[in-house]
């Protein structure tokens, strides 16, 4: 939490004390609803809704910061996620030439999920990514 707190500062976001002590509550709530016995840094994320002051830019300043540092992966699951849900907008399933460079895209962020390790996140993404292709396939079928 602390150097959560240092790096909020360099990035121009000073919570009060008040915000900061009750921040600590809203992450022990957070792990032990998790069913952890103890605080673990990917239990600081919940923190980014409760670390900033201007409503208007710091919560996105607060969710990058902490991300980084409390759970690298999980921010790395979230990007690739992200990536996957663009991949999926852009995609016109008439078009299979569309399809084929969308699922090959999709199977290259299976990959990169295959390589991450020590979140939780990482298989339920993947099943959702896997989900995410089957469907395409299949709209592509039925496209023809």
């Amino acid at each position: 939490m602390e150097a959560v707190l240092k790096e909020l500062a360099k990035e121009g976001v000073q919570p009060g004390d008040r915000r900061q002590f009750q921040t600590v509550g809203v992450v022990r709530a957070f792990a032990y609803l998790t069913g952890a016995d103890e605080v673990r840094p990917e239990h600081l994320e919940v923190a980014q809704h409760c670390l900033w002051d201007d409503p208007g830019e710091q919560p996105r300043k607060a969710a990058q910061v902490i991300a980084r540092i409390a759970n690298p992966v999980g921010m790395r699951v979230t990007q690739l996620l992200v990536e996957a849900e663009q991949v999926l907008t852009a995609t016109n399933v008439r078009d299979l030439a569309d399809a084929a460079r969308a699922a090959a895209k999709l199977a290259e962020i299976d990959r990169q999920f295959a390589g991450l390790a020590g979140n939780p996140r990482v298989e339920t993404a993947r099943a959702y990514l896997k989900d995410q292709l089957k469907k395409l396939k299949l709209a592509s079928i039925e496209a023809v």
